[in-house]
């Protein structure tokens, strides 16, 4: 009889990843296997060594997290001593004006006519007259920061960076954002300071010393990887009565992860 594990997680990246290794930490008589459709695990977070040269394949990566949780989980398999930390500096270019980042907590640094039309702006945005909160981010951009932010800088940077237009976007993850109100954005315009406990969670951040932000994934990989079946993409996922079936192979109580379909095949779930 096939075993049905108490888990079936998609992708041995760092999300799967991090989850098995939760499961074995804080759930260890449950059951789970990973599917990894690649050849090699890592996902986005794997490093190369070119010529010497570290390079992080998935993009630029690095730690940082407003959760005390995050940093133990993490520093329990690499020591912290393994890292660098740095402190970010990002700089906004906005009405021919340079400014520290995030623009809300440094309104001060713009010419005082600049400071008074956003501040006006801000005043007059939804959340300050009582609007209900849109569910679109453009339109909660608009809503909370004013139509001067928004149009002038949050817009256009998030349609830049995100790919597609904020109206596509739902508002369910800004609870990860830190959200002044138009007391605290006033207060450090009079103040001409930022309030660095309001700043984001990235305000700094840890980078291994060596090897690349896969020294991260490694060191949590290698508790789980026994579990992990690689070249193994999902083809099929089949509802049974009490479990799931995965390729016709597998059989798990719940699925964890995402998986797309090319050419599309319909999943009965």
């Amino acid at each position: 009889m096939t075993k049905i594990f108490d888990y079936l997680i998609i992708g041995a990246g760092i999300s799967g990843t991090s989850f098995a290794r939760y499961l074995q930490l804080k759930k260890p008589e449950k059951t789970f296997i990973i599917l990894e459709s690649e050849g090699e695990p890592g996902g986005l977070c794997r490093t190369k060594n070119i010529s010497g040269n570290y390079l992080d394949i998935g993009g630029g990566h690095f730690l940082c997290s407003k959760y005390l949780e995050v940093y133990n989980f993490i520093f329990q398999h690499i020591p912290e001593s393994s890292f660098n930390y740095f402190s970010r500096v990002s700089k906004i270019r906005i009405e021919n004006e340079v400014i520290d980042y995030p623009i809300e907590s440094n309104i001060f640094q713009l010419p005082i006519n600049l400071q008074i039309d956003y501040l006006i702006s801000i005043i007059q945005s939804g959340e300050n007259t009582s609007e209900a909160e849109p569910t679109n981010y453009e339109e909660y951009i608009i809503w909370k920061l004013g139509k001067r932010i928004a149009e002038k800088y949050m817009i256009p940077y998030n349609t830049k960076i995100w790919g597609i237009s904020p109206q596509e976007m739902d508002v369910d993850w800004l609870y990860k954002i830190p959200r002044l109100d138009v007391r605290e954005i006033i207060l450090s315009c009079l103040q001409k300071r930022a309030d660095p406990s309001k700043m984001p969670s990235h305000v700094g951040f840890y980078y291994p010393k060596t090897g690349g932000f896969q020294e991260i994934f490694n060191a949590i990989y290698r508790f789980i990887e026994p579990h992990v079946i690689l070249s193994s993409p999902v083809t099929s996922i089949k509802k049974e009565i009490n479990y799931f079936s995965v390729n016709n192979e597998y059989k798990a109580k719940k699925i964890m992860g995402k998986v797309s379909f090319y050419p599309p095949n319909p999943i009965r779930i």
